[in-house]
C-alpha cells in the first residue's frame, strides 16, 4: 500500500445474494511493519494478519453468505505502524445481486370459461435488478400473451390468455426469478377449472357393422359427452330433425345411446347427438346410417301405360331405388297370362336404371312388360310395371278453368288426360258469339296445359274450346263460355263471368223453377178476385133480404105488441173449438175493437098466415127492454162460420121445416173471402 494515498475507494463488482466473498488486502512498506485490519462499516471483522519475508503484510479476509442488509455496506482495509502518523484505508463498497422475495398471481377466479379471453396479474417484489417474470401453461411457456411492468424493486406481468377446453385442470404458473442469480425462482401457480360447452362424440354401436344393416335389424348409436359442468339435456337428431321417445315406431332414445327397432329405409340418414349445460349446447359429429334394402320402382309404382303403332320401336325406362345399387336387371312379358323372358339384348343397364328396347309387330305383342332389378339383399319384391297398347287418341282435358279474365288478359289452364300411347299436343280455339268465328287458335305441349291470350275486345262474348291431339287424332272438345265485360267508370278493371255448360243449366233451371212461382201467383191473384167479386154480389142480396135485425127507429116492435113472443137466450162466448175451426180463407172484418160478447140469438120465424099479408115481418123477442138494449149497444164482432143472410122466404120455409135458425145482429156485417 503506498503510504502516499489517503483515500482510496472502489465499488466493486455485483455479488450474488448468498455468495461468499473473499478479499486480500496487501501492504508494503513500512517500517516498523504495519497492521492489517478489515472494518466492515466501523467493525472489526478481521485484524489477522501475515507478514511475508519480502517486506509485504497481507491480511485475506473471508465473508461467507452475502446478504440482502450488505447492499452497498463498506469494506475497509486498514493499515498502521504508529500513532504518530493517520492509517492508511482502502475503502470497498458492497454491490449485491438480490434474489425475488415474493410472487403471487392477484385474481385467481373460482372457473373461467373456455373460448373466452381473461387477463390475469402476477406481481412480484425484492429482486435486484427487477425480476423477470415469465408464464406456463403446464410445461409449455406462454410467451407472447404478457406484458411485464417494473417500478422500484416490484415487478407486475399481465397475461391475455383464452382457454380451451383441453386447459381444464391443468397449473398456470407465474415464475419469478433474478436473471444474474442462476438457479434459483419463485413459482405461484393456479389450477384452472374451465367452464366449456360439452363435447359430444357419436359413433355406431361397437357390435354394429356399418355397411352390413338391412332393413328389420336393430341400430343404436352411443354418443360420449365431455362436459364441464356436467351436461343436464341430450337430445337426438336425424338430418337436421329433432327425434322423440317412440316406443311403438322402435325409436328409444336415452341419456347416452339412441336405440332404433327394426329399421327401415326411411331409417338411412345422418345422425347426431346435441348435449347442453350453463355453457351452451354441443352437437356431435354426424354419423351416417345407410340401411341396405332390395330395388324398388323410383317412378311410377303404379304402372305407366305406353301406346304404340306396329313396327313402332318404344323404349322403356325402368329406374329403381335401392342400397347397394342393382346389379343386374330382367325383363319379362306377359299378354294372356303366360310370362315369357325377354332376351338380354334387347335392353341394357346404367347405373340404377336399365332401357328395353320393344318393337309390337301383332296384336298378341300388345300387354304387360316387367322390369325387375337385383343387389346384394336380394331380387325386388314388386316389379316395375308398363302396359303396352295399340295407340290411340287422347283423352280429353280435365278441370279446365280460367284463372284471370280481366279487361286485357285472359288465362286458361287444364289438366292434361292420357296422351292415348303418343306425343299429344294442346289446343285453345276462341270463338267470337254468336257467330261461332275463330278468332284465335293456341297450341302448347307443356303440362300443365297452360293458355294466354292478350287483347281480346271485352264487349263482346267467346266460346273456348279446349281439346288435345296426337298422331291418331285429337280428343274430345271441352267448352268454355264467357260474358263481355264492359270497364267499369270506376275501376280500370273487371272480371268476365264464366259460363260453363253446367252453369248454364244451373241458370235454366232457376228461370224455370222462378216461371213457375210466377204462374202460381198470377192463378192465385185471379182466384182472389173473382172469389171478391162473388162475395159482393152475395153481401148486396143479403142485405136487401137479411135476417139478421138491428134495433133502430121502429125497427123492432114493442114486447105488447108482438103476438109471437120469443124466448129468452142467453148469450155465450165463442167456445175455443169454434174459434179454431173458422174457414181459413174467410178473413172477418171487425170494426168494433171492443172485447164483446158475440150474442147468438135463436130467432123463431113467426107462423105466416094470410092476414099478415102486407104487413111488414117483424120479429118479436120475450124481452125486449133488454135484447133491444143489447142490440143496439153492441156489435157483433165475428161472423159465424156458415151462416149467411136469407131473404124471408128462405126464412119461412126454414120455419116450416121446424128448425131454429141462428143469427147475429151487428150494425154492419162484410166478408172478404180469398
Amino acid at each position: 500500500m503506498e503510504m502516499k494515498r489517503r483515500d482510496h475507494t472502489k465499488l466493486l463488482e455485483p455479488y450474488n445474494e448468498g455468495d461468499d466473498l473473499e478479499l486480500l488486502c496487501e501492504v508494503h512498506g513500512g517500517d516498523p511493519r504495519p497492521r492489517v485490519t478489515w472494518y466492515l462499516e466501523n467493525t472489526v471483522i478481521d485484524d489477522s494478519y501475515e507478514q511475508r519475508a519480502d517486506g509485504t503484510t497481507t491480511n485475506a479476509l473471508t465473508f461467507p453468505n452475502v446478504g440482502r442488509q450488505h447492499l452497498n455496506a463498506r469494506l475497509v482495509c486498514q493499515a498502521s505502524n504508529t500513532n504518530l502518523a493517520p492509517p492508511l484505508a482502502r475503502v470497498l463498497i458492497l454491490d449485491v445481486n438480490l434474489r425475488p422475495l415474493t410472487v403471487q398471481i392477484q385474481n385467481k377466479a373460482r372457473q373461467v370459461s373456455a373460448d373466452r379471453s381473461h387477463q390475469v396479474e402476477c406481481k412480484s417484489s425484492g429482486s435486484r435488478p427487477s425480476a423477470l417474470i415469465t408464464w406456463w401453461k403446464g410445461s409449455k411457456q406462454l410467451k407472447r400473451s404478457a406484458k411485464n411492468f417494473s417500478e422500484n424493486n416490484a415487478t407486475l406481468s399481465i397475461l391475455t390468455f383464452t382457454p380451451t377446453a383441453e386447459d381444464h385442470d391443468k397449473i398456470l404458473t407465474c415464475r419469478t426469478e433474478n436473471p444474474r442469480i442462476p438457479d434459483f425462482l419463485l413459482e405461484d401457480k393456479w389450477r384452472l377449472n374451465v367452464h366449456y360447452v360439452p363435447i359430444a362424440t357419436l359413433k355406431l354401436g361397437s357390435n354394429l357393422n356399418a355397411d352390413g344393416i338391412k332393413e328389420g335389424d336393430d341400430v343404436y348409436f352411443e354418443c360420449s359427452v365431455r362436459a364441464n359442468p356436467k351436461s343436464h339435456r341430450l337430445k337426438w337428431y336425424k338430418d337436421g330433425v329433432e327425434i322423440y321417445h317412440n316406443a311403438t315406431g322402435g325409436v328409444i332414445p336415452s341419456d347416452q345411446s339412441l336405440v332404433l327397432q327394426s329399421v327401415t329405409r326411411a331409417s338411412s340418414g345422418d345422425y347426431g347427438c346435441v348435449a347442453a349445460n350453463a355453457e351452451g349446447r354441443g352437437t356431435s359429429n354426424p354419423v351416417s346410417l345407410q340401411v341396405r334394402y332390395v330395388p324398388v320402382c323410383k317412378e311410377h309404382p303404379d304402372g305407366e301405360v305406353h301406346g304404340a303403332l306396329k313396327q313402332e320401336t318404344v323404349l322403356f325406362h325402368c329406374n329403381v331405388d335401392s342400397s347397394p345399387p342393382p346389379s343386374g336387371f330382367h325383363w319379362t312379358f306377359n299378354n294372356s297370362g303366360e310370362q315369357i323372358e325377354l332376351p338380354i339384348s334387347s335392353h341394357f343397364q346404367n347405373g340404377y336404371s336399365s332401357t328395353l328396347r320393344y318393337t309390337p309387330v301383332k296384336d298378341i305383342e300388345y300387354g304387360t312388360i316387367a322390369c325387375w332389378a337385383r343387389n346384394s339383399v336380394g331380387q325386388q319384391e314388386t316389379p316395375c310395371v308398363f302396359t303396352l297398347i295399340a295407340a290411340g287418341p287422347p283423352s280429353p282435358l280435365q278441370n279446365c278453368t280460367v284463372l284471370n279474365q280481366s279487361l286485357d288478359t285472359l288465362q286458361v289452364e287444364c289438366t292434361e288426360g292420357f296422351d292415348g300411347g303418343l306425343h299429344q299436343e294442346f289446343y285453345m280455339q276462341i270463338l267470337e258469339l254468336p257467330l261461332l268465328k275463330i278468332i284465335y287458335n293456341i297450341s302448347t305441349n307443356h303440362t300443365p296445359p297452360f293458355f294466354e291470350v292478350h287483347g281480346l275486345e271485352t264487349s263482346r262474348s267467346y266460346k273456348l274450346s279446349l281439346f288435345a291431339a296426337n298422331a291418331k287424332g285429337r280428343s274430345d272438345v271441352v267448352s268454355l263460355y264467357t260474358v263481355a265485360l264492359l270497364p267499369d267508370k270506376y275501376t280500370s278493371e273487371s272480371r268476365a263471368l264464366l259460363m260453363s255448360p253446367v252453369l248454364a243449366a244451373f241458370a235454366a233451371l232457376a228461370a224455370a223453377l222462378a216461371a213457375a212461382v210466377c204462374g202460381v201467383l198470377t192463378a192465385l191473384y185471379r182466384r182472389h178476385a173473382a172469389r171478391q167479386r162473388h162475395c159482393g154480389d152475395t153481401a148486396k142480396h143479403s142485405l136487401g133480404d137479411a135476417l139478421y135485425m138491428e134495433r133502430g127507429a121502429g125497427s123492432l116492435s114493442p114486447a105488447s105488441e108482438s103476438p109471437y113472443p120469443l124466448p129468452e137466450v142467453k148469450c155465450d162466448k165463442y167456445p175455443p173449438a169454434l174459434a179454431d175451426d173458422v174457414d181459413p180463407d174467410i178473413i172477418p172484418c171487425n170494426y168494433d175493437k171492443k172485447s164483446i160478447c158475440s150474442e147468438y140469438v135463436r130467432l123463431q120465424v113467426p107462423r105466416y098466415s094470410p092476414y099478415d099479408a102486407g104487413r111488414p115481418l117483424e120479429v118479436a123477442t120475450g124481452q125486449p127492454k133488454s135484447l133491444t138494449k143489447s142490440f143496439s149497444s153492441q156489435s157483433i164482432s165475428r161472423t159465424n162460420r156458415g151462416v149467411t143472410a136469407r131473404g124471408p122466404e128462405i126464412a119461412l120455409s126454414t120455419a116450416a121445416r121446424g128448425r131454429p135458425e141462428v143469427v147475429t145482429t151487428a150494425r154492419q156485417v162484410r166478408e172478404s173471402c180469398i
